[in-house]
């Protein structure tokens, strides 16, 4: 089985002949109607966001275990940091993952929690913390936390809605400072842009705020 995945494409060997996933698998979910939905209705306002807040940015979902960039757009400015689609991030020790954790009902968190696969380098976390991390994301509306693998970026992360205001994705800055004194956006003038355009992505995939689920 294993010979016959690789042989598709789906699993790669590495100098140490361990086997890591390819993009295949993703690549063929990005086929499906909704991701290609969402995306094409994100990608507009991603450009805007990047353009206003002069910061890189993406957007992802849960999927399969993880945490999946599924959109991407680079900083206007001479340097940018961002990451590649189709990357995996953790689901517990990161800004978006809190934001799609946050929201769901506990059946749904319950079901990420249980389906959820660790990706390289991911912090083990005290169920306890993780909770009062996820509350906190509930009162602000947002997730903001510093980055654990690079220094000097803080990602900050707000919640994208569709019909029932379920929470199926989140849009991350990670945000850069500068230290020239060059006059650029700070963190809570971003956070305002980032409200304003997840408020828009979510009108657009179907989003009502005055929509009330029937009793």
């Amino acid at each position: 089985m294993v010979v016959t995945l690789q042989r598709r494409g789906f699993i790669q060997a590495d100098q140490n002949d361990r086997y890591t996933l390819t993009l295949k698998m993703f690549q063929l979910a990005h086929r499906q109607q909704p991701i290609k939905s969402l995306v094409g209705a994100s990608l507009p306002l991603l450009h805007e966001l990047a353009e206003r807040a002069r910061q890189s940015c993406h957007l992802s979902i849960f999927q399969n275990g993880r945490v999946v960039v599924i959109a991407q757009v680079d900083s206007p400015e001479r340097w940018s940091f961002g990451l590649k689609i189709g990357v995996v991030m953790g689901l517990t020790d990161t800004s978006s993952g809190h934001v799609l954790l946050a929201y769901q009902d506990e059946i749904e968190r319950t079901r990420m929690l249980s389906s959820h696969i660790r990706v390289e380098g991911e912090l083990n976390m005290d169920p306890g913390q993780l909770f009062a991390l996820l509350k906190e994301v509930r009162v602000k509306g947002y997730a903001s936390m510093p980055s654990i693998q690079i220094d000097g970026i803080t990602n900050i992360a707000f919640p994208v809605r569709s019909i029932g205001g379920r929470v199926v994705a989140a849009i991350n800055v990670p945000h850069i400072a500068r230290i020239d004194g060059t006059p650029r956006p700070d963190i809570e003038q971003i956070k305002e842009i980032m409200g304003n355009v997840c408020t828009r992505l979510s009108a657009r995939i179907g989003f009502d705020p005055y929509w009330v689920e029937p009793a």
